[in-house]
């Protein structure tokens, strides 16, 4: 399954340390998120990295909305960062997150 991760933030404000963002399941490009008739390939992820094994998902419906929701995020204090930084900041992020998803999508939690 091809997934594109879109926005990734991290939020150290205070005492959090807090990863949040949105990522793209099935396609090869962005084109498709902003189509109503695509929004299920859409979907929001967060954790807190202190806490393994907590990664959350969510289905989300994209265009402005997500947009929305991103902008609020950046209000909150989270930054964002790219996959190569999550990656050195969360060595197992990959493994953790392919676990998680497929799991949720097992559970049909997630499309």
């Amino acid at each position: 399954m091809n997934t594109e991760f879109v926005w990734i933030g991290w939020n150290t404000e205070g005492t959090s340390d807090k990863i949040w963002g949105y990522f793209l399941t099935g396609v090869g490009n962005q084109e498709k998120y902003v189509r109503k008739d695509w929004h299920h390939t859409c979907a929001i992820f967060w954790a807190a990295r202190s806490k393994a094994g907590t990664l959350h998902f969510k289905a989300d419906t994209t265009g402005h909305d997500i947009d929305k929701l991103k902008l609020s995020k950046i209000k909150k204090g989270y930054r964002q960062i790219t996959s190569e930084k999550l990656i050195e900041l969360w060595p197992n992020f990959e493994e953790e997150f392919s676990q998680s998803l497929l799991y949720q999508k097992l559970a049909g939690k997630i499309r």
